[in-house]
């Protein structure tokens, strides 16, 4: 479904600061140098993950499910919800929601079909 990956990718993500207009030479005078602007976080990594929650396929590494949990637990998950929206035999759908602490909300929908698992 991709929900995992994109739901990792979107809870790493920072909101960053608005770009600041540059002052003119007449306002760099009188203005006080500002603080840098912190460096950004690092992404997760297969090497900061915990080896139990990762697995191998076709030679690239993937998070568990009970890892990625754990992950967003500890990153302020409040809520995770999954529902079936359709499903027979040759096509099935769903759809998740992830809330966390802070207000943010995650929403996704995949599908499975016999073209595209088997």
């Amino acid at each position: 479904m991709g929900l995992a990956k994109r739901a990792r990718t979107l809870a790493e993500r920072r909101p960053h600061a608005a770009p600041t207009p540059q002052p003119d030479q007449a306002e760099t005078a009188t203005t006080a140098p500002t603080a840098p602007e912190p460096a950004p976080q690092p992404a997760e990594t297969p090497s900061t993950i915990p080896q139990q929650h990762l697995v191998t396929i076709q030679g690239k590494a993937f998070i568990r499910y009970c890892g990625l949990l754990q992950m967003a637990q500890q990153r302020g998950l409040v809520s995770l919800t999954a529902e079936w929206t359709y499903n027979d035999t040759e096509l099935s759908l769903a759809h998740a929601v992830a809330i966390f602490a802070d207000g943010r909300r995650f929403e996704e929908s995949g599908d499975a079909s016999p073209a595209n698992w088997a």
